[in-house]
């Protein structure tokens, strides 16, 4: 993430008795102005909070991001109709033109909560009233059980505008296209999931996760374990931490990891997961991938210092599990769990 787009969470002031729906997560789509045939990819990011203000990010660009610019807005809801104003411009990357100026009018949206869609109008800008967009927004949101049966056949279905679905972090394994996706779990698993619908450079992959109800066995089938089962316990590398909002080692990460490897290699026979964590700054859901990307970014580690992939597993728990009140860059890490 380029360091312009990282100055801060925006404002988004919603009135408090007017929340009546969670308009959190990622919306993407664009300001299309057809006259002029004019798109501008956008991604709207309001992150969840327990109350209101809420905060988010309204990120727009023209021409592939050679020219961006970050907003700071203010809103009020109500009913199903979302007001934004804004307010300044926070940081902005525009051609060399004295006469150019964002057209940063307000913008009243109403929200489709079927299609998870907030579509808008912006009022006469305050530099070109000739201007005038229309705003659609899409948002990828889970619409049928987080929880179902192991090993049965199972349709998963989520909102969004050609969705993607991706087994990886990275969006290197695809899966599925489309609103829904079948298929068999046998253990919870989480999928990453990114929009077609008009991607900015900075538009991020949405983690659904989906927990796995264990089939129930029949009575006389079943049988007393002969032992009792291996405790996994999470141990703490202290020194392996990450930069914020990345999932990059910081320089201090090399000694353990090296003396991980070494362990590794002393005992062949021992197989480990990898939990990747996360501090609470930040959106649930892109915490949950980053995450992902943290344990990924240690199995590689591993991996390329001579450690057989089969003996390895990853997980990301996001900001779950935290171990300090945040913001405290020690939740910014990893754990080990020997596997039985």
């Amino acid at each position: 993430m380029k360091r312009w787009f990282t100055l801060l969470f925006l404002l988004l002031a919603f009135a408090a008795p007017c929340l009546a729906q969670d308009l959190s997560g990622i919306w993407q789509g664009a300001a299309i102005n057809l006259p002029r045939r004019v798109v501008s990819p956008i991604d709207m990011q309001i992150y969840k909070q327990s109350a209101a203000p809420l905060s988010g990010c309204f990120y727009q660009e023209f021409e592939y991001g050679k020219y961006c610019v970050i907003y700071q807005l203010t809103g009020t809801l109500s009913a199903k109709t979302l007001v934004i104003a804004f307010d300044s411009i926070l940081q902005e990357r525009r051609p060399y033109n004295p006469n150019f100026s964002w057209d940063a009018a307000p913008i009243t949206f109403s929200y489709d909560e079927r299609q998870e869609m907030l579509v808008g109008k912006n009022s006469p800008g305050r530099y070109t009233r000739s201007m005038d967009y229309t705003f659609t927004f899409f948002r990828i949101k889970l619409k049928s059980s987080l929880v179902v049966p192991a090993a049965a056949t199972t349709t998963l279905r989520v909102s969004g505008r050609d969705v993607r679905w991706f087994s990886d972090p990275a969006l290197k394994r695809p899966v599925a296209q489309g609103n829904t996706f079948s298929t068999r779990l046998q253990k919870t698993t989480t999928f990453y999931l990114t929009q077609g619908f008009y991607p900015s450079r900075k538009s991020t992959a949405t983690a659904v996760t989906i927990r796995v109800r264990p089939a129930l066995k029949s009575v006389a089938k079943q049988r007393l374990p002969t032992s009792a089962p291996a405790i996994v316990v999470p141990v703490l590398l202290p020194t392996v931490l990450f930069f914020v909002g990345t999932a990059t080692l910081l320089p201090t990460a090399t000694p353990a990891l090296e003396q991980l490897t070494a362990d590794l290699k002393a005992r062949p026979a021992m197989r480990i997961r990898i939990a990747g964590h996360t501090d609470r700054v930040g959106e649930t859901d892109k915490n949950q991938v980053l995450s992902a990307q943290r344990a990924a970014a240690v199995m590689a580690f591993l991996v390329k210092s001579g450690i057989a992939p089969a003996r390895l597993a990853a997980i990301g728990y996001g900001d779950s599990h935290q171990r300090y009140p945040t913001p405290d860059a020690r939740n910014r890490r990893v754990e080990i769990e020997v596997l039985p």
